[in-house]
């Protein structure tokens, strides 16, 4: 995620990476994986908690002038983040 923001409004580049996923759900709909649906994407939510992971992603094609927001659930055993600024 290029452009996340901290408390302090610094802006952040963060790689998240889940390790053994267990399940994916998109729309709550089990799925092999998130494939983007237009051109850009933007995680407009994340939360962890338990070893799940939920995100809502905004899907943009600005040529054409769509977008579609998805939510997805992702079920794992371990995660690695790392900011960098």
């Amino acid at each position: 995620m290029e452009g996340a923001r901290l408390a302090d409004n610094m802006q952040v580049s963060v790689i998240i990476d889940f390790k053994s996923i267990r399940q994916l759900l998109t729309d709550s709909i089990p799925a092999n994986e998130i494939g983007m649906e237009f051109p850009d994407g933007e995680v407009l939510t994340l939360s962890l908690a338990d070893h799940v992971a939920e995100l809502m992603i905004e899907w943009n094609n600005f040529t054409s002038r769509h977008s579609i927001t998805r939510p997805y659930q992702i079920h794992f055993d371990d995660v690695e983040i790392i900011i960098k600024s």
